[in-house]
């Protein structure tokens, strides 16, 4: 007689806010879902078994916002995602806008559909995409920002792309002001999806705010350049605290330029912390200011949020901004099995910002198990079980 399940995990302490199911559980495996999730399951019901104790079990971990497509200056030969996901605990990934409706057919056909991990992206409202770090920006000649063509191609791609992206910085926008902002609006609306804008120095940050609608991300939340969310260095503006309520998503967006501890520090504490937290892991940020988004995660719990928090905000809340939140994001019965297996180290760990501010963190994260669909995809070198 067949055994009752595929997997098991035995003994780990299971963090799960999507189901609001917390502590010392057993968690069994059937054909790439979670099957049983109960205090004791015996391992003679179970093909393979992984003895998971001191360890704390979630769901697979989803980066909203990374780049990965290799053509792009932003991504280079530094990051590769397939590997460099599977070993950080990372199962799901999104694309932060790296292609617009010019090569994003390229990304789909050479990179997305080929990929291990589960990877989505944004469509960049630029048809051209990011503009490399050194060079013009992309949206400061506005006769490159088309609404038709990037609504159209998400039309066109709906299981691989989620949303449009936006950078609205004087950098990318130039003397464009908030006109970009508003193309990519328009193309959400045409596409029925949401916008992803970056936000950074030069933005007229109150008033981009009030045009962003429910569900619309705000990325690089807690840089520290001027102007950002905290009104000179003391409370969280009143149209952060407007967008909050409104439903507007704040994303970390740590990458190379834009996370400050203060910010974040006071943010957090005034009960306004993001609400996903994401590496945006590129050429110029992959080994140098963030190395993964375990890393990511780490910073914000040295700065306020708790080990439950930055869970949620890298699996439920992040599964319900790409809109798979039945589906991913939580270990429920029935849901999709990606998992999560992590050593939450205790002891005096520093971390640094971008600017090279130093904070003393309780914790560290270090990934054990990555499983996908039920499948163990990478195991750390030190478990017996690989």
């Amino acid at each position: 007689m067949g055994k009752e399940y595929d997997l098991l995990l035995k003994g780990g302490t299971l963090i799960d806010p999507g189901s609001e199911t917390y502590g010392q559980k057993d968690l069994a495996i059937k054909q790439g879902r979670i099957a049983s999730v109960r205090t004791y399951i015996s391992e003679n019901h179970a093909y393979k078994v992984i003895d998971v104790s001191g360890l704390h079990v979630m769901p697979g971990l989803i980066d909203l916002h990374v780049h990965c497509y290799p053509p792009s200056p932003w991504t280079g030969d530094g990051f590769v995602e397939d590997a460099f996901c599977s070993q950080t605990g990372v199962t799901y990934a999104v694309d932060a806008g790296t292609t617009g409706a010019g090569n994003f057919e390229l990304f789909r056909d050479n990179f997305i559909i080929p990929s291990t991990t589960r990877l989505k992206a944004y469509v960049h409202i630029a048809n051209v995409g990011l503009s490399g770090p050194e060079k013009h920006g992309e949206s400061m000649d506005l006769k490159h920002l088309d609404p038709e063509a990037t609504a159209a191609m998400i039309l066109a791609n709906p299981d691989y792309t989620i949303g449009v992206k936006v950078r609205q910085a004087e950098l990318q926008v130039g003397d464009s002001g908030l006109e970009p902002l508003r193309l990519a609006i328009r193309a959400a609306e045409i596409a029925n999806c949401h916008v992803m804008v970056h936000i950074g120095g030069g933005t007229d940050l109150e008033e981009a705010l009030d045009m962003l609608r429910p569900g619309d991300v705000v990325t690089h939340c807690c840089h520290g350049g001027e102007p950002n969310i905290i009104y000179e260095g003391h409370k969280v503006r009143r149209s952060v605290q407007n967008a909050y309520a409104r439903e507007v998503i704040f994303d970390l967006g740590h990458g190379g330029g834009s996370f400050n501890f203060d910010v974040a520090e006071r943010a957090i504490g005034e009960g306004y912390p993001p609400h996903t937290v994401s590496s945006d892991l590129h050429s110029s940020s992959y080994h140098i200011t963030v190395k993964s988004l375990l890393e990511a995660m780490a910073k914000c719990m040295a700065v306020g949020m708790s080990l439950n928090d930055v869970v949620r905000a890298t699996t439920i809340n992040a599964a319900e901004v790409i809109g798979d939140g039945e589906e991913f994001g939580d270990l429920s019965n029935r849901a999709i099995a990606d998992i999560t297996v992590l050593e939450v180290v205790d002891g005096k760990h520093v971390f640094s910002d971008v600017s090279g501010n130093e904070r003393m963190g309780e914790f560290n994260l270090d990934p054990r198990h990555t499983i996908q669909q039920g499948k163990v995809i990478w195991s750390h070198p030190k478990n017996s079980e690989e």
